[in-house]
C-alpha cells in the first residue's frame, strides 16, 4: 500500500465531523476508519489501496472543492486510471427556447444561442481537464434539427467529450432550487454578456436597428457622427448589461453559502453516470464541482433543461460501414 501525503492533507484540512462522512463514503469497515483516524491524530502517514483511495478522493470531493492542478498531483498520487476511454459518441438535446414553426424552421437565435451554450459547457470542461494536465482538441459537432430541439453530436473516445456528457447528465438530475442556488457561483460568460436574452428580444432589436438607421440617415448629413455615437452607446450598453448582471450575482452571493455541487446530487447516481460515460467517479465529481455551477447559470432562461446521452452519430456509423 502506496503512502499518500496529500490525501493525508485533505483528510486533516476537513473538520472531524466531515472527515468522518468522507471515511464512511468510501465504503472503509469500522476498523480501517479507527486506524486512519488515530494515525491521522498521531501525524503518522496513511497507507491505502488505490481502490480505497480513489473511494475516499470521490468522498473527500464531496466535501470540500480543490482546484485542478491539486486534483491532477492527487490523482497521480493515487494511481487513478481518470478514463476509460468510451468510445461512444455523445448526443446532447438542446430544447428551442421559442416555439418554431415546425422542424425545418429555426430561427437563426436559435443556433446562436444554443452554440454558444455548447461552446461554453465545452471550454469549461477543456479547462479543467487541461488544469490536471490532460490535452485533447475537440472536432466541432455535427448538428442536428429535430421537432422542438437542436442536437450536437460529438464524436467519441476522449476524456473531453466523455465529461461534457457526464456534466451535462448531472445537470439534468439537479433538482431546479439546488440548480438555481449554485449558478450564482458559476461565472457563466454567456449569462453575463446576456446572449442567451437576443433570442427573446430580436424582434425589438430589429425595430431598434430600423429606428437607429432612420435617424443616421438624417444625421449624416451633420457630420456622420452616428457611427461613432452608435458604437460608443453599443459598448457603453453592453458594459452596463454586465455590470447589472455582476451586481446581481453578487448580490446572489452576499446572501448565500457556496454548495458543493456534488452534495446536491446523489452519490450512488454521480457513480453511475461516472460508469456510464466511462470517467473516475473521482473525476467525475471533481467536474461536477468545477463545471456545474457554470452550466446551471449558462441555462437561466426558462427552456426545459437540456439532456445528454450516448449514440452513435452519422459520422461514426459512416466509418463503420
Amino acid at each position: 500500500m502506496p503512502h499518500l501525503p496529500l490525501m493525508q492533507e485533505l483528510l486533516i484540512q476537513l473538520p472531524p465531523p466531515s472527515r468522518g462522512l468522507a471515511l464512511r463514503e468510501a465504503s472503509l469497515d469500522v476498523f480501517r476508519i479507527a486506524g486512519i483516524t488515530a494515525a491521522l491524530e498521531a501525524g503518522r502517514g496513511i497507507e491505502l489501496d488505490r481502490a480505497e483511495a480513489e473511494l475516499l478522493l470521490t468522498a473527500i470531493l464531496r466535501q470540500v472543492s480543490i482546484n485542478d492542478t491539486t486534483f491532477g498531483k492527487v490523482a497521480a498520487e493515487v494511481g487513478i486510471d481518470l478514463s476509460s476511454k468510451s468510445t461512444a459518441d455523445v448526443v446532447v438535446s438542446v430544447p428551442f427556447m421559442k416555439a418554431s414553426g415546425g422542424q425545418r424552421q429555426l430561427p437563426i437565435t436559435e443556433l446562436a444561442a444554443s452554440s454558444m451554450l455548447m461552446w461554453e459547457i465545452s471550454l469549461s470542461v477543456k479547462k479543467v481537464l487541461e488544469g490536471i494536465g490532460v490535452k485533447e482538441s475537440l472536432e466541432p459537432p455535427e448538428v442536428t434539427v429535430r421537432a422542438g430541439s437542436i442536437s450536437f453530436s460529438f464524436g467519441g473516445g476522449t476524456l473531453l467529450v466523455s465529461g461534457i456528457g457526464l456534466v451535462i447528465a448531472a445537470h439534468a438530475a439537479l433538482p431546479p432550487g439546488d440548480a438555481t442556488m449554485i449558478s450564482c457561483w458559476g461565472g457563466s460568460i454567456i449569462s453575463m454578456l446576456g446572449i442567451m436574452d437576443l433570442v427573446f428580444g430580436w424582434k425589438k432589436v430589429l425595430a431598434e436597428a430600423d429606428k437607429l438607421s432612420a435617424e443616421a440617415r438624417k444625421l449624416e448629413a451633420e457630420g456622420q457622427k452616428i457611427t461613432a455615437e452608435a458604437k460608443k452607446i453599443e459598448t457603453e450598453l453592453l458594459l452596463n448589461a454586465a455590470h447589472e448582471r455582476l451586481e446581481k450575482r453578487d448580490e446572489a452571493r452576499a446572501s448565500s453559502q457556496p454548495r458543493l455541487a456534488s452534495a446536491l446530487l446523489d452519490r450512488q447516481e454521480t457513480m453511475l453516470q461516472a460508469k456510464q460515460y466511462g470517467i473516475s467517479p473521482a473525476l467525475a465529481t471533481h467536474l461536477v464541482n468545477r463545471v456545474l455551477p457554470t452550466v446551471a447559470e449558462a441555462t437561466q432562461d426558462g427552456r426545459a433543461k437540456i439532456t445528454s446521452s450516448l449514440g452513435l452519430s452519422s459520422r461514426q456509423a459512416a466509418a463503420s460501414v
